[in-house]
This record gives C-alpha cells, structure tokens and sequence, in this order.
C-alpha cells in the first residue's frame, strides 16, 4: 500500500479494543510540502518514511490499485 495511505488510516480508530490499544501511530517528520512550490519529484518525498534517491528527482506515475483507488507513488 501506498505509504501515504498507510500514514492516513493509522489514526483511526478500530472496534475492537485490544487491536485498538496495540497500534502504533506514526509520527510523520520533515518539512510540509509547499503547495505554492512543492518539491521536485514526488511531492511528499520530504515526509516519506520509504524515501529514496529517485523519489526527489522522479515523479511516480499514476497507478490504478484496483477498488476505484489510485496512487502514486515509486513502491505502491
């Protein structure tokens, strides 16, 4: 799964306590990402904990991940 995604759904919540008391959440690190000059290559490259050379150089492609969901990243 794209690492953004993964980053988005940590927080919510789950039914079942037991499952609820053993997530971790991620704390994302870095810079935001400006919206009016964002960074070469993949735009959360600066906040992705998968980073890697060419996602700062490299702008991934669009993918199709099956059920109406998309995403672009290098590792999705």
């Amino acid at each position: 799964m794209e690492p953004k995604l993964v980053i988005c759904d940590e927080p919510v919540p789950v039914p079942d306590p037991a499952v609820e008391r053993a997530k971790t959440v991620q704390i994302l690190s870095g810079d935001m990402p400006s919206p009016i000059d964002p960074p070469a290559g993949c735009v959360f490259h600066t906040r992705c904990p998968m980073e890697q050379a060419r996602c700062a150089s490299e702008v991934p492609a669009l993918r199709a991940l099956g059920d109406d969901t998309s995403a672009a990243c290098h590792f999705a």
